[in-house]
């Protein structure tokens, strides 16, 4: 799990705070439409049915939006920070976006027609174009030795994106065989073609440039989109646990 949800009841978390403040005003508003008449008891009467509203609305944005900054910095280990939650909780699948982008462009197509297995291959024409346009824009991630259960990671980036961004995905992927901070000591990251290493990056590159994290982008580490790196786990490392 990536929270320490144990700790939630006693944490002073955005989300306790969201509910005092709303409780409080509903607790105010339905107290003064109680002691008040006329106009005044409807206006506090509309506020108290719109406010939930309104606060519901925007709380379902911070979810979809924000959902990291609704925990409490206790909330979170040492090994899953409020970048990497993030990371762990918008993956993407290409062929389940590349359907959803093909159903919603064919039937603005004229000249597909109403033939239904014409649609099909259309759709399934737009995933596989969607597909490849992912693995060129993305880094492909080989983990080894590989278990039973590792399929490559499809890591999209683009030139710009940071090392130590790109980093923490491979990091979370590999669902706990090592221990946080340990890159170039018990994992390294090397090219499928050439076999070439990137010995130099991540947290203890960025220790000795006196960095609290690894900010360059990957062009200047020379990975770029498309490529194909492998994780070679060099021992396997299981995470301390957590308190």
């Amino acid at each position: 799990m990536p929270l320490d949800v144990s700790r939630a009841p006693a944490s002073a978390s955005p989300l306790w705070i969201i509910a005092l403040f709303i409780a409080l005003s509903e607790a105010t508003a339905g107290v003064a439409a109680i002691t008040t008449s006329g106009s005044a008891r409807l206006i506090f009467a509309c506020f108290a049915v719109a406010f939930p509203t309104l606060v519901f609305t925007i709380f379902i944005w911070l979810l979809v939006k924000h959902a990291p900054k609704l925990y409490a910095p206790g909330q979170y280990t040492r090994e899953i920070t409020p970048e990497i939650y993030r990371t762990g909780i918008t993956q993407v699948d290409a062929q389940f976006i590349g359907r959803a982008l093909a159903k919603t462009v064919v039937p603005l197509l004229d000249d597909v027609g109403n033939d239904e297995a014409n649609r099909e291959a259309v759709v399934e024409q737009v995933v596989l174009d969607f597909e490849t346009a992912f693995r060129e824009s993305a880094v492909e991630i080989e983990v080894v030795p590989s278990q039973p259960s590792d399929e490559p990671l499809r890591i999209p980036v683009t030139t710009k994106t940071e090392v130590g961004d790109l980093m923490d995905q491979i990091w979370f992927e590999l669902n706990g065989r090592v221990e946080p901070f340990t890159y170039n000591r018990a994992w390294i990251l090397t090219s499928c073609v050439d076999g070439r290493r990137y010995p130099d990056m991540g947290s203890t590159w960025a220790k000795r440039q006196g960095l609290k994290r690894d900010r360059r982008p990957i062009s200047e580490v020379g990975i770029k989109p498309g490529d194909c790196l492998k994780a070679i786990i060099k021992s396997d490392v299981p995470s301390p646990e957590r308190s």
